[in-house]
């Protein structure tokens, strides 16, 4: 049996929609005419049944039926219509893209074509906006509809790549301008060739995947012209090699096309096995900054925030931010929910658990700022079900300067945690109140506060310490995938940087060189050996050993120096031969920290010791010192912090000369 696959093509009449067709398809495929009447007066279906072997060394073949759907001008449709006609090919065909095509000076639908767009993409339907006919109407029209279309799109991805006059939206749509046919003006004296058509068709190439891409390249696999002009820009992109290609030509000479297209999918495949995705929710009532938090937090810019009355949140919305780490192109998707507290309580649980087990999200994010309305049954039902499907949640006060009320706030998220999780006790740290591994409460301020009646200006404040503090939170794999959604944010790498390094188990000289110089950093930091809770050795030259598994303690005090969580507990008699210090430390998450400034104070030798200690964070440490005299100065320095306050702090020469008091 044939595998289905549809394509649609939409616009106003006489635009050119069926001869971009013949175009993309390289023959006749659908009937044009150059009379005033457009020539697809209702919706016409044209079937292209090619044949297709699976692959170069697969005799065995597939047979793709790919139906393009060419709809009639939609401009005289009422708006039912539109949806009725859409809504059913949409949900009975599955189009792998969606081509909508309008020429300078067409009468356009802006409404129509954007409920259009966003069926589309909410069905991860490929959108390619197409300006036809771009020589008619004069330069002014031509860029007034690619304005259009970028602005359009723009609403649901940032434009990633400007290529060969076509603008990619991540991997949701593309717009561009084509000439289908010669172009001729007499009077003008113009004639224009087709112009467009292969940059389009590469376009779209690049951005599907999987089965979708396969029927694509069937679809135009007799367009010659595409094949023959972009092969080498197909050979790159796929990373096709070039001498089977070279010796391909040499022997046959032709049907490219076929050639290509099997070693095309192959390699698609084995790129997408590169490709990571995940998820986070993130909720609470409109107007309560959702969308700037979620640009905050990736540091750039994913989805519009609006400053009118009215919510930019109306319906959910999907914000897709994409990082290219190394080999690795990761995406992570914010689903913006609508404001529940319209609902009842209903919707919330079946929406709700629906959306957690369609997406199964990293984390919840739970908004709420000074001012702002929340039912707090929704809430504590909502953290509840991601408690028991393991999500972990962040319950934040946004906007935390709007309003005097911003500590009841907090407040308010704690009495909840402490009624679902009475066994809990909270912990606090920057700012932030841990209920262990469930859930954080917290206050930020995602952009700059001026208020001009007061005279106060606040900068943003507490983005970058709930970034960490989710991270330290969540599973391995799953922090790993939040730090690549925050790959881009600079702010946090080098802010956090201390608390990073200790928490990703890497000494803070390295973490700092590999965050400022290393093209592929993350990798880098998360590339380190594991590190071995059993009696493991810590070889001085190896220092630079992390810890991929390590457990987190949310008692951590991060503030604290290394050296107030650690204690002197034993030191073996001089007549030793072995000089030996035995340290108890607090924390195992300071580990390579503490080992690394033992080794400059001329520690030989440091291993990890079984500990008797019922404290499971708690570890015992033995350091050897090849010099008896750095083994006391050490023990005597550490007697002296263990009785005494003392503070320290490095300053260069510069302060010593205005400070030259000598003991």
């Amino acid at each position: 049996m044939a595998k289905q696959f549809n394509i649609v093509v939409c616009g106003s009449a006489r635009v050119g929609k069926s001869t971009l067709v013949n175009a993309l398809c390289g023959r006749e495929v659908a009937q044009t005419s150059s009379s005033l009447c457009s020539e697809t007066n209702e919706m016409k279906q044209y079937v292209l049944n090619p044949v297709c072997q699976a692959s170069n060394e697969d005799t065995s073949s597939t047979e793709y039926s790919i139906t393009i759907w060419d709809t009639p001008g939609i401009e005289s449709w009422t708006e039912d219509h539109v949806r009725k006609h859409f809504t059913k090919i949409m949900l009975e065909s599955t189009p792998i893209c969606m081509i909508y095509c309008a020429s300078p000076g067409s009468f356009v639908r802006l409404d129509q074509l954007e409920w259009v767009i966003d069926t589309c993409i909410r069905s991860n339907i490929f959108c390619a906006l197409v300006c036809t006919n771009k020589y008619n109407g004069g330069s002014q029209r031509r860029a007034q509809v690619l304005d259009e279309f970028h602005r359009l799109l723009s609403h649901y991805h940032t434009m990633t790549l400007d290529e060969a006059n076509v603008k990619y939206y991540g991997g949701v749509a593309l717009c561009t301008s084509v000439n289908s046919i010669l172009f001729e003006d007499i009077d003008f004296g113009v004639r224009k060739h087709v112009e467009g058509i292969n940059e389009l068709l590469f376009g779209i190439t690049k951005s599907l995947k999987d089965d979708n891409l396969a029927a694509w390249c069937y679809t135009i696999i007799d367009n010659q012209s595409f094949w023959l002009t972009m092969r080498d820009g197909i050979v790159e992109l796929f990373k096709i090699s070039e001498p089977i290609v070279k010796e391909f030509l040499q022997k046959e000479g032709k049907d490219i096309a076929k050639f290509l297209i099997p070693l095309i999918i192959q390699k698609k495949r084995s790129m997408s096995k590169s490709f990571e995705q995940s998820n986070i929710l993130i909720c609470g009532s409109p107007r309560v900054g959702k969308s700037t938090l979620i640009n905050a937090i990736c540091r750039k810019q994913l989805s519009k925030s609006y400053s009118s009355l009215g919510s930019s949140t109306k319906t959910i919305d999907r914000y897709s931010s994409q990082s290219v780490i190394g080999q690795i192109t990761h995406e992570t998707h914010f689903w913006d929910t609508p404001g529940i507290e319209s609902w009842n309580e209903n919707d919330v649980r079946v929406y709700m658990a629906s959306l957690i087990e369609k997406t199964h999200p990293l984390c919840m994010i739970y908004c709420a700022s000074p001012g702002s309305f929340a039912i707090l049954e929704h809430v504590a039902w909502m953290v509840s079900e991601c408690h028991r499907n393991n999500i972990f949640c962040a319950l934040v006060c946004t906007n935390m300067w709007m309003g005097r009320n911003r500590q009841n706030v907090v407040d308010e998220f704690c009495k909840l945690l402490n009624t679902l999780y009475p066994q809990v006790t909270p912990t606090k740290e920057d700012g932030i109140i841990y209920y262990d591994r469930i859930a954080l409460v917290t206050m930020v301020n995602s952009t700059e506060h001026v208020d001009k009646d007061f005279g106060v200006a606040k900068p943003p404040l507490g983005v970058d310490e709930l970034i960490f503090g989710i991270a330290k939170c969540l599973k391995r794999d799953f922090m790993i995938a939040w730090f690549r959604t925050v790959s881009e944010n600079k702010s946090f790498w080098t802010t956090m940087s201390s608390k990073l390094s200790n928490l990703l188990k890497v000494p803070y000289e390295k973490f700092n060189n590999l965050v400022e110089r290393a093209d592929n950093f993350l990798d880098s930091l998360l590339g380190f050996s594991d590190f071995d809770d059993e009696y493991t050795t810590f070889p001085i030259q190896s220092r630079n050993s992390g810890g991929r598994n390590a457990k987190l303690s949310s008692n951590q005090n991060w503030n604290e120096p290394i050296f107030y969580d650690a204690e002197i507990i034993d030191m073996p008699p001089s007549t030793s031969k072995s000089k030996i210090l035995f340290f108890t430390l607090k924390s195992k998450d300071m580990i390579l920290q503490f080992s690394a400034a033992l080794a400059q104070l001329g520690a030989r030798e440091i291993r990890n010791r079984p500990s008797d200690e019922t404290d499971p964070h708690q570890c015992l440490i033995e350091v050897k010192f090849e010099d008896e005299n750095n083994l006391k100065a050490v023990h005597d320095f550490w007697q002296v912090m263990n009785q005494t306050e003392v503070t320290c702090k490095m300053v260069d020469n510069s302060y010593a000369s205005f400070n030259d008091d000598v003991l």
